[in-house]
Formats: structure tokens, C-alpha cells, sequence
């Protein structure tokens, strides 16, 4: 059997040192990089996956190279002849697309959230000056009778708001350096530079200015309403008068657009929510609590005996398996999720079209201890050992693919190893939580061994107990063998979806604070507006009004930007997922309780906040809005 490159010692001379920041996404944590012969490439064609790096030339663009690519595979392929479904290809990528990915468009997605959140911060200073503004309007007026300028009265209040603003930065910055090392932990470790993730002086000094900037600059829409009043006016006539109806229509548009904006982050919130609590109540085809795994690869000269290699593995297993706080043990090449899957061409009895499917060596206890379902025949026992004729088990779905109206067992599986099917086991998702299980079959690893072994153990015991133990009985058969790593099952099950896991609640933290200063935006308003027409609506009581037609009036012209808003943020939320599930993540099919909950719940809340101040109205002294200083 050949089991690659052939592996040899040699000594060789360190002739440089990388930065520690260089990785690569597998092997994890390579420490030590060779030069690549071209004799190596001969020598091992269909055995290693190759990279190639290359730089283009001065004016070369990716798809003209590309095209310069394909057309010499097509050549090659002409030239062995190659069927259609045979042919190779291959295609070409920034390297700085292929290092980061998808997570560009995840991040993309992160910078848009946050754009938002200042958006709607930003609305919610406006409405909150314009409702001091009307509070402020006869002090403005005293100051500008008094001789003041309007550009000095307007130089005052923008100064105020830049103070506010640099308050609230500084405040701010203290909230976000204690948070980093939480915000840290939630980030998959699949994103690119993620241990980096930090602030410095640079981060920190431009957080502050785009902070105070965006204060300075929505504060001059109410400055300038403020200043903009009739001295004569503002101090012959109460405050509590009426409001102008383009000031109240301006209200309006803007509290309808901040509630857009918030019942669009609600949703889009509860959609990643959603399409994340599905993930992880996926059907995966096994069992992976309580599970720990440890990998291991078997790379020393002596290993190129298949004898050899056989032995360790069998004493290694037998040790684990004696260790007291182990319930169960055994291997497999892989684990889902974690390791190596080889992909076979498979060809059906009946012809058509060649079939994908991965290859995976297991030990005979696999499939019970993962619980791995037998659907029909017989799994590996003692007896299939290396004297005895090699047999295989499938997956359900490679059973369909491979004899849809036959029964497979007893039929031989032309695999690189040709055996027998004893038995049908279901499916197992290996790849991505959201993609379904591709065809798969397992040959017994004491018949055909691997020079990938990974540990699987089934224990009630804590990592630290387990770790040592395991170690130690490994070295006890080979003290130079390294365990590459030790993982829970659950973690890695959860690492395939920590990304999703993240921006969910990424998004829905932020959209609670943006619902959060909406709430705080829209509750200033009306609480200024009520105050603003104290006199109105004291002149609507004697002719007649009842106090609780005047609050049913209030909360209606309170709720109709409030609904429209919630309305066009739910229209924004649908495009925002269809655009989510293309380019950065699938998150399932589109409910539409998440979006009613969400535009539901900004329309209660926004109720509430119209209800609170418009009670006063029920309790309004008609003779003391009505007297005149």
C-alpha cells in the first residue's frame, strides 16, 4: 500500500525564522516549513493537494490569467485523453481573498450594523436637541433681546454639544477597553487575525473624533431651529404654545426613521438568532457529548510497515481503553468536522455518472460510540481482521445512489480497496453543520490502517484528568509519538458554527442599544411636543374636548410614524436577510414570526413610550394652561 511521499529522516540546517503571526489554515499551528522538489511533485501526483503561489505581471489581470490556466489544463487533459467526468481544472484567487474569505462579507456586514447604530444615535441627539430647543426657546430669546447674536447663541450651544460629545466618547472608550477581552471570546477563531483584535491609541483617538464629529454635526439642525426664533415672539407668547406644523411634520419623519432603523436591526437580529438556534438543533447523524478526541499522525520511517503501524495503533487503543475514567474508546481516520475526509470516484453497478464520496477508517467501536444508527446489515466485529476478506459499511445515502433498487449488502464496493457490504448506517454531516451528509463508506482500520489515527473517547472525566492519562498511555507504546490536539466533540461541532454564533448576537446586542437611544429619542419628543402645546390643548378642554379624546388624538399622531417606520424597516430587514443569506452565511428559510415579533415588539414599545407622557394630558389644570404671563 503507499501511503504518500516517502517519509525519511534528515538532518537540515535552520536558515531563517517567520514572524509568529504566520499561519496557514491546515496543519494548525505548523512550525517548520521545507523547500518542495519537483521530483516530490512527480513522485506523488494523485496523492498531496498541491497550492501553487504566483505573482502576475505587470498589467495581468485574474481573469486573463485564469483563462491562460484553463486553457493549458484543457491542453493536458486533451493530451491524456481524458473523459469528461476525469478532466481536472483549476481556477485562480487573490491571495488576500483566499486568506479571508467569506468574512469580509461577515465584517462588511458587522460595519453596517454599527453604521446604523450611530445613524440612530445620531436621530436621537437631533430629536433630543430639537425637545431642549423648545424648552430653551424664551431663554434664546432673553439672551438674543439682551443684545446676544445669533451667531454667538449658536457658537454656545454647538459648544455644549461638542462637550457632550466628548463626555460620552470618553465614557464610551472606558465601556469598550473593559469589553474587548469579552468581545475577544466571542469571536470565531476561524476569522482572520483574531488574536489581534484589540485597541490602541490610533483606534481609540479616531473612535472619539468620528464621535464628537457626528455630535457637532447633528447638533446644528436644532441649534439652528433654536436660534432662528422671534425674540418679540418668544417673550410675548408662553412657550407652552403651539407647535408650527412643518416643525411637527420634521418630528415625525425623523422619529419614523428611526424606528425603520431600529425594527430593521431588531429583525435582522432575530433572523441570525433564528437561523443560529437552527444550526444547532440540526440532526447531525451522531451523538457528540461528553466525546473527547485527540489526533495523532504517524509520520516516523518505521510506520511505512503496515505490521508496524497496525501494532502501535492496536496497543495504543487497548491502553486508552484500560484507563479507569474511560467509558469507551476508538478510532477512525477523522472525526466530522475535524481532519482529513479522502473523496473516492465511486462508479454505480448500473453505470452513469461517477460518485463522490469520502472515505473514512474506523475501528469496530465507532459506530456505537458516536451512535451512529445501523439501518440494516451488520457493523464490524473481531472477526474482520487482516486474515479475513476486507469489507466495508455505507452510508444511506450512498446506498440509494449506488443500487437504488437493490440491496446492497453482500454487493462489493469498488473502492480503492475492494470489499464487501456487511451493513447501512445513516448519514453523517461532516463537512458544514448546514450542508447536507455526503456519500460516505468505512472500511475497518485493522484491515486497512491509516497513518491518521484520531482518538475518540467517550468519558464523564474533566480535560486535565483525561489529557494526562491519555498521554501517557501513548508514550507508553511510543514515547516519541506527539498528539497533535485534544478536543471535546461539542467544541468542535460548535466551532464549524461560532461564526454565526457571533454575529447574532452581535447584531442583536447592538440593536437592543439602538432601540434603546430610539426609545430614549422618541420618549424627549413627545415629552416636549406635550409640553409645547399645553395652551392647545387647555383651549381644546373649554370648548368641549374630553381628556380622553385629546389622549386618544395624542397617541395617534404618535403611533402613525411610529407604525409607518416599523413597516418600512421590516421591507428593509427581508432585502437585508435575501442579501445575508447570498454573500455572507445561509441562515435558513425566512419566517415571518421573526419579522412580526420584531416590527411588533418596536410597536409596542413605541406605544408605551407615546402613552407615558400623554397621560399628563388627563390630568391637565385647564386654568393654569390657559394663563398668560
Amino acid at each position: 500500500m503507499t501511503f504518500g511521499r516517502e517519509r525519511r529522516q534528515k538532518t537540515v540546517t535552520v536558515i531563517g525564522i517567520l514572524p509568529r503571526a504566520i499561519s496557514f489554515t491546515y496543519p494548525d499551528g505548523s512550525d517548520i516549513w521545507l523547500p518542495l522538489s519537483w521530483d516530490d511533485l512527480a513522485a506523488t501526483p494523485n496523492v498531496l493537494r498541491y497550492q501553487v503561489l504566483a505573482r502576475l505581471r505587470p498589467g495581468a489581470t485574474i481573469s486573463s490569467a485564469t483563462a491562460e490556466v484553463a486553457g493549458i489544463y484543457e491542453a493536458y487533459e486533451d493530451a491524456r485523453r481524458a473523459p469528461a467526468h476525469l478532466r481536472s481544472t483549476a481556477w485562480l484567487e487573490p491571495l488576500h481573498d483566499y486568506s479571508v474569505g467569506r468574512t469580509k462579507y461577515a465584517l462588511a456586514l458587522l460595519l453596517a450594523v454599527t453604521s446604523l447604530v450611530l445613524v440612530t444615535c445620531c436621530g436621537s441627539v437631533i430629536t433630543l436637541f430639537a425637545a431642549q430647543g423648545i424648552t430653551r426657546r424664551r431663554e434664546v430669546g432673553v439672551r438674543l433681546a439682551l443684545g446676544a447674536t445669533r451667531v454667538r447663541v449658536a457658537q454656545q450651544l454647538v459648544l455644549e454639544s461638542v462637550f457632550v460629545g466628548m463626555a460620552a466618547s470618553a465614557v464610551a472608550v472606558v465601556a469598550a477597553w473593559s469589553l474587548v477581552p469579552a468581545f475577544g471570546s466571542l469571536l470565531p477563531t476561524s476569522m482572520p487575525r483574531v488574536d489581534q483584535v484589540g485597541l490602541d491609541l490610533a483606534t481609540v483617538a479616531w473612535a472619539t473624533l468620528c464621535g464628537t464629529v457626528a455630535i457637532a454635526l447633528t447638533s446644528f439642525a436644532p441649534v439652528a431651529l433654536s436660534v432662528s426664533v422671534d425674540p418679540a415672539t418668544a417673550l410675548a407668547v408662553n412657550p407652552a404654545g403651539t407647535s408650527r406644523p412643518r416643525t411637527a411634520r420634521s418630528r415625525q419623519w425623523l422619529i419614523g426613521f428611526q424606528v425603520a432603523l431600529v425594527t430593521l436591526l431588531l429583525v435582522v437580529g432575530g433572523r441570525l438568532i433564528h437561523g443560529f438556534w437552527q444550526l444547532s438543533h440540526v440532526e447531525l447523524g451522531f451523538e457528540s457529548s461528553g466525546i473527547m478526541t485527540a489526533e495523532m499522525r504517524f509520520l516516523g520511517p518505521a510506520y511505512r510497515d503496515e505490521a508496524k503501524l497496525r501494532s502501535v495503533q492496536e496497543q495504543i487503543l487497548a491502553g486508552v481503553r484500560a484507563i479507569p475514567i474511560v467509558t469507551e474508546a476508538s478510532a477512525a481516520s477523522s472525526v466530522p468536522f475535524r481532519g482529513v475526509d479522502w473523496t473516492r470516484q465511486l462508479r454505480a453497478p448500473a453505470g452513469g455518472d461517477p460518485i463522490m464520496a469520502n472515505e473514512r477508517l474506523v475501528d469496530r467501536a465507532y459506530f456505537r460510540l458516536m451512535s451512529i444508527p445501523l439501518q440494516s446489515g451488520r457493523l464490524f466485529d473481531v472477526t474482520d481482521n487482516i486474515a479475513a476478506p476486507p469489507v466495508a459499511v455505507i452510508s444511506e445515502s450512498l446506498a440509494q445512489r449506488l443500487f437504488p433498487e437493490s440491496d446492497p449488502l453482500g454487493r462489493t464496493l469498488n473502492s480503492r480497496t475492494p470489499a464487501t457490504i456487511v451493513g447501512v448506517v445513516g448519514d453523517v454531516r461532516a463537512r458544514q453543520v448546514e450542508d447536507a451528509a455526503n456519500p460516505a463508506y468505512y472500511l475497518h482500520s485493522p484491515q486497512v490502517p491509516s497513518t491518521m489515527m484520531c482518538l475518540v473517547i467517550r468519558t464523564r472525566a474533566d480535560e486535565s484528568q483525561l489529557k494526562g492519562a491519555v498521554v501517557a498511555a501513548v508514550r507508553s507504546v511510543d514515547p516519541k509519538q506527539p498528539i497533535q490536539q485534544f478536543a471535546w466533540m461539542d467544541d468542535i461541532v460548535s466551532s464549524t458554527i461560532a461564526d454565526r454564533r457571533f454575529f447574532a448576537i452581535a447584531t442583536t446586542a447592538l440593536a437592543l442599544v439602538t432601540l434603546m437611544l430610539a426609545t430614549t429619542g422618541v420618549f424627549g419628543v413627545h415629552v416636549a411636543t406635550i409640553s409645547e402645546r399645553t395652551r392647545e390643548f387647555g383651549i381644546r378642554a373649554t370648548i368641549g374636548a374630553t381628556p380622553t379624546s385629546q389622549v386618544r388624538r395624542t397617541l395617534l399622531s404618535g403611533l402613525i410614524p411610529i407604525l409607518t417606520g416599523s413597516l418600512l424597516g421590516a421591507l428593509g430587514a427581508w432585502w437585508s436577510t435575501q442579501l445575508i443569506q447570498q454573500y455572507v452565511f445561509p441562515i435558513g428559510e425566512t419566517r415571518a414570526f421573526v419579522f412580526a415579533a420584531g416590527a411588533a415588539a418596536v410597536v409596542v414599545l413605541g406605544g408605551v413610550t407615546c402613552a407615558i407622557p400623554a397621560i399628563k394630558i388627563a390630568r391637565l389644570d385647564i386654568a393654569k394652561a390657559l394663563r398668560a404671563e
